[in-house]
Parts: C-alpha cells; structure tokens; sequence
C-alpha cells in the first residue's frame, strides 16, 4: 500500500508549504504550496484531496528549474463533492433503500479516496530536462478560502479565543489544506501561521508540528504576528496538527506545555512526568527523533497525537489533590511521547503491518508504567489485560492478515503488546540475547539513519531482526501468534510421587500451540526451582524431579500448620522472614480469633496434611506469564494459602476457587496485613464475596463487615495513605455485590451502612479529594438498593446531585453516579420511568460526559420509538450538536438501545423451536427471528421512521462516516430493503466550478462526450448543472461512442491500412518495457472499442509508438531501425504535410489554456501547454507561424485520406509531385512481443538517447519504403561438443549458482524480451497461448528458485532452454530469433562453470563464514581445536581414531584456505568424519551429546545455503 500509491497517483509529493491566515471567527485564507515529482511520463491530471468546503480562488503551476525554468500560469482544475444530495426519482428513495444509500456511500468514499481535485498538467509540464534522470518537478500553488465560523465539522474547530485541528478519522486533514492526505504519502513541511497579535488581551501563541523557526511580526499589518515552523522529517499530513490560542508555556528542557492561561497550575503538575518518561525512552531505545515534544491542553479536545505535538483535552488536568486522575493523566502523555518513535515517525508499510507500529509503542509504554508505577503493579496489569485478551480473541481474525483492507484497532490494542511481550521472554529463555531491549533500539536506529525505507516497518523486517540478534526461527511463533487466531486453554493436574521423588504433571491443551512451559516448584526448604516443559502435544505427562530430600516433620492442624514449623527456622535465620513480614499479630491471641471467627482446617483435612511426606510447598504455572493462555489447575486449599503467605508475586492463583472458611479467614487476613501489595488485598476483598453462602456460614458477610469498621469504621476521611484509600472503595462495592441467597436481595445491614456513610462523609480534615469515593459509594447504593424494596435512598441520592449542582464536584463525578443509579432503580421498578431528569442532563452547555450518561440512561428508558417526541429530540442532536463526539456517540446508541430492548425482553421474538443443524446454521436461524421481530415492532412506528428517514437522506450530505453509518445500522435493523431501480433517462451531470487560466474571445466546440471549450472571462457566472433528458435516439457505432467524426472515422481506418503495410510497423513500440505501450494493434482495438474522440487522439498515438521505440533501444539495433523507417513512412505521407513529426511538439510560446469540463469521476482533459521564459534572440526573432499549427497539420494528413476516400482530388500544398502509391508488401507473422515495464526513472535515463527527431523538410520526390526481406529459414544454433548435460543433469539443484546464471543472462542487453511473461492482451498477440503451450521467461525462472520449485539443475536447464525455443517457435527467423540466439551462446558460456563440481568463490567465502560461526557457537567447545591426547589423558586415542583420520574445525578451516576442497561435499564429508570420530571414541555423554547438536547445526546451515 505504502509504494502502490505513488505509482497510482503518477507523482510523489516532495515538499509542501501551507500559508494560513487564520481569524478565530471561524475563516482561514491559505495558500498550499506542492512541490510534485512525475512519476510517469503520461501524467496528464494531478489528483489531490481537498474538501468540498474549500472555496479555491485560483490554482497556478510552475517549474522553477535550473534550465528552461517554466513560469506561474494559472491551470484548468476541478474540484468535486462525491457526496451529491441523493437523486429525486420514482419510486422515491425511502427508509428502505438503506442498500442503495449504503452502495452511495461507500462508492463516494472510493471517488474521495482518489481525490477531489482535480487539476491539468498536460501541454507540457512533464517533461525530461536535457541531462536529467529524472522527470522535472511541478510546483503547484493553491490559494482557498475556508469558512467553518462555529460549525462543527471533523478536521478543525474554532471556538471564541482558541482554533485546534482534530484528527479523528482517516480523511480529516483536508480540511484545512489541500493535500494528498495519506498516511503513506510522506513529505517535508513549512507552515506559516498569520494570526493576531492579541487574543482576549493576551499575546496569541500558534503551537504546531515541527521546529518554530521564527515568530515576526506581519511586514503590512502591526496587529497580526507570523510563526514560522519547518518539518524536515518526512511527515504524512495525518501527523500535521496545529492551535492558536492564548497560551502560556512552561518548558521543561525539551519538553514545552502549552494551556490557556487559567489552567497553568494544574498543566505544569501534570506534564512533570513527561520529562521522566522523554529521559526512559531516550535511554532504552535510542534518541528522541524530533527537535522537542509539545502537549497542548485545550477544551473539549480529542487525544490527538501528531509528529512532535500532542493536543490534550483539559479534562486530563486535574488539582493535586485528586488521586485516580493523576494516574490516567500519566498514563495518557507517556503513550502520545512513546507514539512519536513508532507510530509517528515509524509507520506501518502496509494495513496488515498495524500491529506491530502500534504493539511496539504500547509495548515500551508499559516499560514506562512498570518504572513509574513499579513491578507488582505492572505484573497485575499484565495479568488483567491476558485475561481480558483471551476472553476476546474468540471468532477474532489474527491480528494481521497481509492484505486486508480492514483491521479490529481496539482487538488489536489489546493483543499486539502482549504478543510483543511473550515474545520477549521467547527471546529471551533462548539464552543467546536480552530480548527485544536489542531488537528495538536497532530498528529505532535503522530508522533515524534512513536504513529503514520510508520508515516504515513491516512483519518481515520486525522478525528479521529478530532473527538477526537471537539467531532464532521464529516462524512457529509467528504462524501461531502472529498470523494465527484464538489463545490456548491448559488444563494440568499433579502428583507427588514419594518412592521416586518426582511431581507428575499431566498437561492438556486445546487448541495446540507450540512452545515451552516454564513450572516453578517452591519445594519444602522454600527454594524455588524451575522446570521448563517442551509443549509439542495436545497432551502429555511430564515428570518433575525433586531436589531436597528431607524428612517429614509432624504439625499442627491448625490454618498454615505444615509450613510453621519451616517459617520459624527461617526467622531464626533471618531477623524479619516471610512470616513475620506477612503475620497478623492480633490473631495469635485466641479470643481475638474467635471474634474474627478465624477458621480452623477439619480433623480431615488436618489428616491429609500430616499424611504427606516431602512434600512440596505450592507449585506456580508460567510464573514470569510467558503464555497468553489460561490455565485451569486446582491444587488442595493448603498448597495456595502456601502461596499466599509465601510469593511476593501478585499475579497468583484465582482467590475464588476454595470456597472453604479456612480460605475465607486467610484471605480476611491478607486485607488486614498492609505489608500485601495493595492489589493483592483488593483481590482478596473482592474474592470474600463467594464465601456468602450456607456451606462457609456466611462468613463472607460477616468478615466483610467486620474488616470495614475495623480498617474505617465511620471515622473521617483520611486518604494519606492511598492502598488503604484503593481498599476501601474495594470494600464498598464487595459489600454491595453481597446477596442474601434465599431472597436474591441484599442485606439490610449493608443497605443501612451504605447510606450511613453516604449521610455522615465528612472530608473537612482530608487534604485530598472525595468525588471519586463519593462516586463510588453512590454506585454502591444503586447497586445495593436496586436489588430490594427499599426505596430509603432516594433522598439521599436526590440530595448529592443537588449539592454537586451548587458545588461541583470533579468532573461531575457525583451526577454522573448518581444518574446511572437513577436509571437503575428505574430499570428495577422503584421509580417512575420520566425521562424528565436525564433530559435536563443532555441539554447542550453541560459538560459532555455527564451528557453522554444522561444520553445512554434516556434511550434505556425510552428505546427509540417509544417516544416520538424524544426519538425527533436525539435526531435533532445527531444533526445539529455542537459536539461531533456526542453526535456520534447518540447516533450508535440508537442502534444499541434498540438491541438492549431486546435484550430485557421489551421486544418479544419467537423462539426457534426444536432445529437440527450445526451451530452456525442455528444462530443464522435465530438472527433472522430476531431480525424479523425487530421490524415487526417497528412497523407500526410511521412517526418514528420517518423522521429516521428524514435524517438518513440528509446525513448523505452534511454528517460525517461514522453518524451516517450509524443511521444506516438502525434502518437495516428496523426496516426491510427493496430492490434498487435500473437507471432511468434522466441524467443529471454536476458541472464543477473551475477557474479559467486565461480569457480567449476564440471558442471551439468538438461534438464529443467530454466538451472542449475556452473559458469566459472571470467575471462570468459558473455554468449552472446541466440536465440532459434522453430520447430515443439512433444506435451509434462503437468506435464512435465518444463522438468520433464519420470523416475522422474513415481517416484513421485508411490510416491503419496504410501503416499495417510497413514491415517496420510489426516491431516500432512491441516491448513491454513502457509506462504506456502502445502499438498498431492496439490502436486498431481502441478504435473498435471507440476510445478515440478525434483524429488528434490517433495521431498521438502513433507519436507514442516511435517515442518508445526510441526511449528503449540503443541507436544503431534493430528496433531502432524499425523505428525510424516507420516515422519516415508517417511524416512523408502524404507529402503535403512535411512538418508533421512523430517527436513531441515544441511548445508555443503563447499558449491557448483550455477548461476541461468531465464528469468529476474523470480525469481533466490536458491544457495547454506552459510558458517558458524567452532569452532575448527568442524575443526580437519572431518564430515561424507554421510551428503552431500541430492541430491542423494532424487534420491536413488525416484529411487528405478522407478526400481519397471520397473521390476528391486534393489540393496540393506543394509544387512539388504527389507521392507514389506504396504498394502493399505480404504480411509475415507479426511479432507478438511488446517492450517490458520500466521504472520512470530508467526510462528518463534512457529517454537522452534516443535522438532527437528534428522536423526536415520533405525531399522532392519521396521514395517508397524497401521491400521487408525473404525470412530466413529456421535453423537452430548447435551448442558446443563439450557442453556438460543440461536438460539431463542431475546434480542436486544449486540455489546460488543457478541465481547467478539467471543474473548473467539477465544483465545481458539482448534479455529485454524475456524479462517478464509475454500477455497476449497487452502485447497485442493474442494467439500466442493456442501456440504457446508452456510460456517461460526468467522473471518466473526467478521466482521458482526463490519457492523451491527445481530438485535438480537438469529441471533448471529446461526452463532456460524453454524460453529461447518457445521464441522460435512463435517467431519467424529474424532479429527476435537472433536476439535469442545470442542469448543462449551466453547460456552454453556459462553453463560449465554453473554445473562444475568445483568450489567457486562465492561457495568458498560462504563456507569460510560458515566454519567461522561453527568456532564461535558454545556447542563447538569440543572441537575447535585438534585433540591432544597427552593433555586430555587419553593416551589411547590415535589407536581408536587413526591419526590419519582425525579432524577439528580449525583444520578444515586451514584446508579451505590452502584450497585443499574442490567441492563443498568434501568439506561436509570432513565435518561428519569429525562428528563421527567423538561418537566412535566416547560412546555417549556430554561430548557425543554435543556432536549431535553441532551436526544437526551444520545442516541446518548448509540447509539454508542451498
């Protein structure tokens, strides 16, 4: 995607300068300056984007060139909105052409995709400049206007003292500038900001991407400033952003904040951390690539990260004593500075590379939080986003698919840093690296020195180096993880084994992936040891061995018994161990335990404990979370309070799986220990709410209780100590979760101790903030009250929200709880259902997330069509809202409310019945039940639809993609569809406002589809839409479908004639090396097909014919020949017209510009061409008129065919003698082989070549061409008679020599035709496949080598020897029969030495890298060096091994260098010798073990080699 664009496109964008004069009314006048580069030599229009609300004064080309610079003209161009209101027709378009709405959409968005405006750089502009590789460039200056005032429109927003830009979807940007807006299309930038000098009585600040340059005032107006910014990365415009506003700054080294002066305070408190986390990334991963990072916080902002800039909302600022805020805050600004090396900088290559630019930017953002926040915090996060992760990939596609066309962003958020970090821990287990700590910083690197192309990053390029720093395969890991889909489930099962000492795991997995199990067993001594599983099996049986041998010890049967005993002997040891750490001193008294009701284990299962014998302590499966897996493995209760007490790790074992009241006191205790990591005892607050059942007597109740008025009770609030604080909103909402079973309703003591902290909060004495606990507890009583009869709370509740109307709290966060508990007890049938309170809240003006809840409560309440009233009020919101976030958030909650009323069974449907079928089949059956309930329900809603319709048809026009989808989503659920109509007659063709280039009083109207006409002056009206109404009309022939005159017709039919009768005609233009092919078959179809408007248009075609003819021949070979002897036909005939040259046409110097009107899905028809500066002989010597006149020259010769068609005697323009009639010559097969496609830049390298076609003047007496030559019988060359076998060797096939053949043959001048395969349609043979059975060429030589296709060289040979048969038997004897058997006297050159037995240099140097990395590998250790028997004790060894025979790496290097191998099969048969003599002289044991290893190494390599 990334390098197909420009090639599409036909041009590269260079560089681009915007000038804008921006007024915070809403109006910005700008000039885009695009600096262009032809990509292709028949680029007629160049295709930008620009929004459709842009009002373009005037466009200008120019190509300020060294040499023959061309000056500023004015240029034809058209810009276009795809999105035209829908057509008015019979039958009406309604609700249900939702399909025919839907097919608009997206074939607009596909015309919007190409471009909107259009602009002409025909009649000149692409041009070679003489001496030059390289087509010249075009500078194009657009000068707009845009008028936005307070509209709300996605790419800017103006507000009264401040103007950002927004990046929200794909195609924002166009917005502000034309543009080609890409994320692929890279290029440098300047931006000149004109803004006033004051805003509000404070100095205006512009903030944008890039480096300021320098900040003046304006030279004509003292009231307004200039600030001048440079980007010299190559940035795409998607990661331009800039604001105006009056903002301070606080800098902080290279870091700049920039917020509106009441926000100072809080902006500098939260854009501290930006420094710490600038200096962490700087650090691990390599230099910053911007000059500095700017962070704008602005109001009502969406997080918008661009190259160097991030605009913030204020929402993230919060006062310092706010807790949960500051977190978030942090967390936001260190991805937006993480995203500015990869994501910004660094972009995917293509769509399906998405996850590896975003994973790694998420991935080293983590690193970041686990040194801001620590190691536990980040192992818990780590083991919640796995969870979540697993419970997502399910029916997901993998997280790429090279060449979709569309991704799941968020799945693929959530997946890619955790793949990322399983492959870390991949890395490195293997020993042989750090990781991806070196991977990363190399790639970063690669790309801040140009290395990586484009900066772009691909999977190939991640893995390959990967590979390049680990020297590991990573392709299972890649097909699993990477291009696979789904998470593996393990279910294990243990077994201590006393007679052998061994634990047996027994592991079970579905679905199979691949890898290794990491099992870590906290034996009786404490010491951790770790076992790593080989995972090849869906299931398997694995036995552990033990490593302490000791004897058992009796215990107690009380909680935590068998490990007292060892935790006391550690304590003697150490003066503060784990258990002293981890105790609860209150608890050793026992009045104190029975209070708290302290469990103790039962006499049997105090039995099972004190009947094992040495056993282990616990056991932690994938401990350092290497898998993102999940793992179902249940040990007895005693092993994981084991684990509890003992492992400071927080990412442990499910704490709801032991419903015992053991369980439940050791995990009351851990809420009470505050040495726990604060995680850990929210966890375990979290996990007593399972033992509130009959079985545990209700001791998740009781402990829940009694551990709140313990730790808080109803004293103040003091949250100084921020666990305690995170712990205590934990056991607010466990107690709400808590239900008495036997009437599903809560506890009244929990409803009262709710509302009694609700009534006596009292923060008068805390120095931080309470609305986020306030906010937590007012859930909790929804929560708690929601699930009885007890109404109590409603005053309550009525009376928070007041206060934080008077006083509000951060954020709202008090009305925003208390809203959702209102709707709560609505949905439970304690309220009215009176929409009348959240409508108050959806009002504009109050702040948009409690907007956006009142909204999401109103439609629970009042699904659409239940109130038509309110369903016209959320219609109205979704067209007119000043927030385009809020427009679209109630747009897709329509669709969701009306599903949600299905869900709570306010829609009832049919069940399905008792249906066979598999499960696909059976959820087809019943979305279709659903589906038809929906439209039944909705059926009798006329109001309702009608006004949904109303607003569909609009929203084609004014809403954006999201909000019209949106709507489309509701009419596909609520109404069926009907079949879109056949186009009628009538035609409404949209007339785009252009802007003449220069006035001409002449008019000259061609009666084609596309009209060609001067413009009006400037002052004339636009053209108003025509509206053209068919009738019947005659039937047209098909070569005059675009308005070909019948005398233009029968011109060039007896054009083609006479040209078909030049032998030279087979072979001008027949390579398929061109941009644009072209030859005389071609032009023959385009006639048939009626691609030809004009005479003029055959005419250039058969100019394009010579022009490549000539741009890819040498002068002097045939095809050149063949050229020259087919323009000499065409400018001597007929001998009236001597000017008329095939070689392009020098420029006029005063041109004719034209306005090209077309359909906006075309492309403008070419202008004229530009005006070049005149030196000063040019401007006294006036040129010859007769060169201007191109156009009549083409018509003269064209019509004096006519006139012979028609009997007309024609007027001679000459004295001399008409020519003699040329007599038709017999044709001879044509040649069928078109000239290949070459770069733009080869073809302008070859372009100077080519002679220059100088326009002479005829001779008097013309001479007929020569008669083509007799073909030459066919003879096929005998190679040598010491030729080694080709077709019938059977060596094994040799990759490196057979891709240094095909590079020869390549490399060869006279390899042009058999480059690429022949394609009978565009090489215009269209009989070659009938002929041909088996085509061949060296570009699919190539390919085959590269997919392993050939087993031995005979099977090689016979596809080279294919391609110069397959050219004779198609080809009559002549220059294309000679081209290939000059090629295969290369062929037979080459061939000994590719087939010969003997080491080449190449093969040498490979295999003296190869011994090289042999001696470096740890498994060589053995045999680096020659066995010295007397050293090594072995005295006995030359009379096992003979001396003869003994072989070591260094002196199979030492013979390789002595040139003693003439073949690498000697050199692998001196390996196995070597290998094979430590497996004959030891036997078995390490040393064998090793030779294994290192042979199995050794053919790899040479596996790879070959």
């Amino acid at each position: 995607m990334a390098d197909d664009g420009p090639l599409q496109r036909g041009f590269t964008l260079q560089h681009q300068r915007v000038v804008l004069d921006v007024e915070l009314s809403g109006v910005i006048k700008g000039s885009a300056y695009l600096t262009i580069d032809p990509r292709n030599p028949s680029l007629r229009t160049v295709h930008l984007h620009a929004s459709h609300l842009l009002d373009i004064h005037q466009v200008t080309l120019a190509s300020p060139t060294n040499v023959n610079p061309l000056l500023p003209t004015p240029a034809s161009y058209a810009l276009t909105n795809p999105f035209q209101p829908l057509p008015t027709r019979e039958p009406p378009i309604d609700l249900r052409s939702h399909p025919e709405i839907k097919r608009k959409t997206w074939s607009a968005m596909s015309e919007q995709d190409e471009g909107e405006l259009a602009i002409s750089v025909s009649g000149g502009w692409v041009r070679l400049l003489e001496g030059e590789t390289r087509l010249a460039p075009i500078e194009i200056r657009i000068d707009y206007r845009l008028v936005v005032g307070r509209d709300v429109v996605d790419g800017i927003v103006f507000q009264d003292d401040h103007a950002f830009t927004t990046s929200t979807t794909y195609d924002s940007a166009r917005i502000w500038t034309p543009c080609v807006d890409n994320l692929w299309e890279r290029c440098t930038w300047e931006l000149d900001f004109i803004v006033p000098k004051t805003i509000h009585d404070a100095a205006a600040v512009v903030v944008s991407s890039g480096e300021l340059q320098e900040q003046v005032t304006h030279p004509h107006n003292p009231n307004k400033v200039i600030f001048s910014y440079l980007q010299t990365i190559p940035t795409s415009v998607q990661h331009v952003a800039f604001a105006v506003g009056p903002f301070q700054l606080y800098a902080l080294d290279r870091i700049l904040i920039f917020c509106l002066p009441e926000d100072y305070d809080e902006a500098v408190a939260a854009g501290s951390t930006l420094h710490k986390a600038l200096s962490f990334f700087s650090t691990e991963f390599g230099t910053y690539p911007y000059q500095d990072f700017k962070a704008v916080f602005i109001p009502d902002a969406p997080v918008t990260t661009s190259a160097a800039l991030a605009i913030v909302p204020t929402t993230l600022l919060h006062p310092p004593n706010v807790i949960e805020q500051a977190i978030t805050t942090r967390e936001t600004l260190s991805l937006c500075l993480a995203q500015q090396w990869v994501g910004i900088n660094i972009i995917p290559r293509t769509l399906s590379d998405t996850w590896i630019v975003n994973g790694l930017a998420l991935y080293i953002h983590s690193l970041f939080l686990r040194l801001l926040f620590g190691n536990n915090e980040y192992r818990f996060r780590l083991r919640r986003d796995i969870e979540r992760c697993v419970r997502l990939d399910i029916g997901k596609d993998p997280i790429c698919v090279p060449g979709t066309l569309a991704i799941d962003t968020p799945f693929i958020n959530a997946k890619s840093p955790l793949v990322l970090h399983i492959l870390d821990k991949h890395l490195a287990k293997a020993g042989t690296s750090l990781g991806l700590s070196r991977v990363i910083p190399r790639i970063f690197l690669a790309a801040f020195s140009d290395e990586l192309s484009g900066n772009t990053l691909s999977t190939q390029y991640f893995f390959r180096a990967c590979r390049k720093v680990s020297s590991m395969d990573l392709s299972t890991f890649a097909d699993q993880w990477v291009y696979g889909s789904r998470c593996p489930h393990f279910r294990i099962t243990s077994n201590f084994i006393r007679k052998k000492f061994t634990v047996e795991l027994n592991v079970t997995q579905t679905p199979l992936f691949e890898g290794s199990l990491t099992v870590r067993i906290h034996e009786a001594d404490g010491a951790p040891f770790e076992h790593v599983l080989d995972i090849k099996q869906s299931s398997k049986n694995f036995n552990l061995p033990f490593n302490t041998k000791y004897k058992r010890t009796r215990r107690s049967g009380r909680i935590a018994a068998r490990f007292n005993q060892l935790q006391e002997d550690l304590a003697a040891d150490e003066p503060e161990s784990m258990a002293e750490v981890f105790a609860y001193p209150p608890w050793d008294d026992d009045e104190v335990r029975a209070e708290w009701r302290v469990a103790d284990w039962s006499d049997e299962n105090a039995t099972a404990m004190l009947g094992e014998v040495g056993g282990y302590e616990w056991i932690r499966i994938d401990p350092e979370l290497e898998w993102l897996a999940t793992f179902e493995f249940v040990e007895k209760p005693w092993y994981w309070i084991s684990q509890l007490q003992g492992d400071r790790d927080v990412a442990i074992q499910n704490m709801r799986l032991y419903a015992t009241p053991v369980v439940a006191s050791e995990l009351a205790k851990t809420v009470l220990v505050k040495n726990y990591f604060y995680r850990v005892r929210m966890e375990a607050a979290r996990a007593l709410v399972t033992y509130n059942t009959s079985e545990c007597d209700y001791i998740g109740l009781f402990l829940l209780l009694k551990l709140f008025d313990e730790l808080y009770g109803s004293r103040p609030n003091d949250f100084s100590s921020f666990p305690d604080y995170f712990v205590r909103k934990t056991l607010i909402t466990a107690l709400a979760e808590l239900r008495d079973p036997t009437t599903r309703t809560t506890w009244p003591q929990i409803r009262e101790l709710l509302l009694n902290l609700l009534r006596s909060n009292d923060n008068t004495t805390n120095q931080y903030s309470d609305s986020h606990y306030l906010a937590t507890l007012i859930t909790a009583i929804g929560n708690a009250f929601s699930a009885s009869d007890d109404d109590s709370a409603r005053g309550d509740l009525d009376r928070a929200m007041t206060m934080d109307r008077l006083v509000p709290s951060y954020h709202n966060l008090v009305t925003q709880a208390g809203l959702q508990t209102h709707l709560k007890m609505i949905l439970a049938g304690q309220r009215t259902n009176d929409p009348k309170l959240f409508l108050a809240y959806t009002r504009d003006g109050n702040f948009n997330p409690v907007r956006i809840i009142a909204f999401d409560c109103l439609l629970l309440c009042r699904p659409p069509g239940r109130s038509l009233a309110i369903a016209r009020y959320l219609l109205d919101v979704v067209r007119t809202d000043s927030s385009l976030g809020v427009r679209r958030h109630v747009a897709k909650a329509l669709s969701e409310a009306i599903l949600m009323s299905l869900a709570i069974g306010e829609v009832f449907t049919q069940p399905p019945g008792v249906v066979e079928g598999d499960e696909a089949e059976l959820a087809e059956r019943q979305n279709l039940l659903i589906v038809k309930a929906l439209r039944k329900e909705f059926a009798p809603r006329a109001d309702f639809k009608q006004s949904l319709q109303t607003s569909l048809i609009s929203s084609f026009t004014d809403a954006d993609h999201d909000v019209r989808f949106a709507l489309l989503k509701v009419a596909e659920m609520i109404t069926s569809s009907q079949v879109e109509p056949l186009p009628g007659n009538l035609i409404t063709i949209q007339t785009p406002v252009e802007t003449p280039s220069l006035p001409t009083p002449r008019i000259r109207i061609s009666m084609g589809d596309a009209k060609e006409y001067f413009p009006p002056m400037a002052s004339a009206p636009p053209p108003a839409p025509v509206k053209l109404t068919l009738s019947a009309t005659k039937k047209v022939p098909k070569s005059q479908t675009k308005g070909l005159p019948d005398s233009d017709l029968a011109a060039i039919n007896v054009a083609l004639a006479k040209l078909h009768s030049v032998p030279a005609s087979r072979r001008p233009g027949a390579r398929p090396c061109c941009r644009v092919p072209m030859d005389l078959s071609t032009a023959a179809a385009k006639l048939e097909s009626g691609m030809y408007s004009s005479r003029q248009d055959f005419a250039a075609d058969m100019r394009l014919i010579v022009s490549n003819c000539y741009a890819y021949n040498k002068k002097g070979d045939p095809m050149y020949k063949a050229g020259q002897v087919f323009e000499a036909f065409f400018n001597n005939t007929p001998p009236s017209i001597p000017a008329l040259a095939l070689t392009p046409a020098v420029a006029p110097p005063r041109p004719q510009p034209k306005l090209i009107i077309r359909p906006p899905s075309e492309s403008v028809p070419p202008m004229a061409p530009p005006p070049v500066p005149l030196r000063k002989a040019e401007k006294e010597k006036p040129k010859p008129p007769a060169k201007r006149k191109s156009h009549g020259e083409v018509d003269a010769f064209l019509g004096e065919e006519l006139d012979a068609i028609e009997g007309i005697q024609p007027r001679p323009s000459s004295p001399e003698k008409p020519p003699k009639k040329v007599k038709p010559v017999s044709e001879k097969p044509a040649i069928k082989i078109q000239p290949p496609v070459v770069p733009p830049a080869k073809a302008a390298a070859a372009a100077p070549k080519a002679p220059a076609a100088t326009p002479k003047a005829p001779a008097a007496t013309p001479k007929a061409p020569a008669p083509a030559p007799a073909p030459v019988p066919f003879a096929r060359p005998r190679p040598p008679s010491d030729l080694p076998p080709s077709v019938q060797n059977t060596m094994s096939f040799k990759s490196r020599r057979a891709k240094a053949l095909i590079a020869t043959l390549s490399k060869d001048a006279r390899a042009i035709l058999f480059l690429h395969p022949v394609d009978p349609i565009r090489d215009g043979c269209p009989t070659y496949l009938d002929e041909i059975k088996e085509p061949m060429d060296f570009g699919t030589i190539s390919t085959r080598i590269d997919g392993k296709h050939y087993k031995t060289m005979g099977q090689f040979a016979y596809d080279i020897e294919l391609v110069f048969n397959n050219c004779r038997q198609f080809n009559p004897s002549g220059d294309i029969t000679a081209l290939a058997d000059g090629l295969e006297a290369v062929y037979w050159k080459e061939w000994p030495k590719t087939v010969s037995l003997k080491m080449t240099g190449d093969e040498k140097k490979a295999m003296m890298s190869l011994i090289n990395r042999a001696l470096k590998e740890p498994i060589s250790l053995f045999f680096r060096e020659a066995v010295d028997p007397v050293a090594l004790g072995i005295p006995q060894y030359f009379d096992i091994i003979p001396k003869e025979d003994a072989r070591d790496l260094s002196l199979i290097k030492n013979k390789l260098n002595s040139s003693q191998y003439s073949s690498m099969h000697q050199l692998d048969e001196d390996v196995e010798l070597m290998l094979e003599n430590a497996r004959i002289f030891n036997g078995e044991g390490p040393v064998v073990d090793a030779a294994n290893v290192l042979g199995k190494w050794w053919i790899e390599q040479r596996g790879k080699m070959e």
